[in-house]
């Protein structure tokens, strides 16, 4: 018997979450088991199939619970997805070519903000808000110049960046760390203290202090006042003394009340003697 198909198919993974469709430029976005995809063209037959567009960020959203639950949104240039007491974001302006997944043409880069509590999201002019399980109703600050736009509903939020462990140019060779240097965006009030992992124990090894603020007369506080009127970002250096490991892993951090932490560039001075690593 003849048939004829009479509806469109589409080839690849399915979704799990109906809410989380959102349309970033010609391709709509959705949650699947394996994580964030696109419905795309193939460019000669026409003919629709999915893609991965999340592969910096697919384990932790195949591993997430609840995904039937998830929801997404469009937000500026990101994608926002709210998951589980997390939200996962998609740079829709950052597009890497990643060998590791062959069948899509690209992907997005990634991030995840921990401890968000939304089960709704939605834009009130500029404003991301969401609400929560229990009823609240919350509100991201957009105004980037205001200290008090850093906290979470009062609280510290504790920021930081961790690389991962530091080897050098051989695994097995003792190093010497002798400086670091870190650029800051500067700011009101900000500040950075970097920790050093030196055989699992972490100890600090540099404090920013003041270097990176600017004097802006709409907003004092004399424990932290400075006379500086640069806003550019800061290049900051250190001295530090870090002897004969075989490798090193670096924390920078910024856990203050109402202090932004704008992070561009980190940097280190070292030295690889000819010995062998030995403890």
């Amino acid at each position: 018997e003849a048939l004829f198909r009479i509806s469109n198919t589409l080839i690849g993974e399915n979704a799990v979450a109906k809410d989380s469709f959102a349309l970033s430029g010609k391709e709509p976005l959705f949650l699947t088991e394996r994580g964030v995809y696109a419905i795309t063209a193939e460019e000669l037959t026409g003919e629709k199939y999915s893609q991965e567009r999340s592969y910096y960020i697919g384990g932790a959203l195949q591993n997430a619970l609840g995904k039937g639950e998830a929801v997404g949104i469009v937000y500026r240039d990101f994608y926002v997805l709210a998951l589980n007491g997390t939200l996962y974001l998609l740079d829709l302006q950052q597009k890497t070519y990643e060998k590791n997944s062959p069948y899509s043409s690209f992907q997005y880069e990634c991030y995840y903000w921990p401890d968000i509590p939304a089960r709704e999201l939605w834009v009130d002019g500029d404003a991301l808000c969401f609400g929560t399980a229990n009823g609240k109703l919350c509100r991201f600050a957009v105004n980037v110049d205001d200290p008090e736009s850093y906290n979470d509903d009062g609280a510290a939020i504790d920021a930081y960046w961790e690389t991962s462990d530091f080897d050098g140019n051989a695994f097995f060779k003792s190093k010497t760390f002798t400086g670091i240097a870190v650029r800051l965006a500067a700011a009101v009030l900000t500040g950075v203290k970097i920790f050093a992992q030196k055989r699992g124990i972490w100890s600090q090894v540099f404090d920013a202090k003041e270097r990176a603020r600017y004097l802006d007369w709409s907003y004092i506080d004399f424990s932290k006042f400075v006379f500086s009127s640069d806003r550019t970002p800061r290049t900051l250096y250190g001295k530090i003394k870090i002897k004969k490991v075989d490798k090193v892993r670096f924390r920078l951090q910024n856990k203050e009340l109402n202090e932004p932490f704008g992070l561009y560039a980190f940097g280190l001075v070292w030295k690889e003697p000819g010995s062998n690593y030995k403890r």
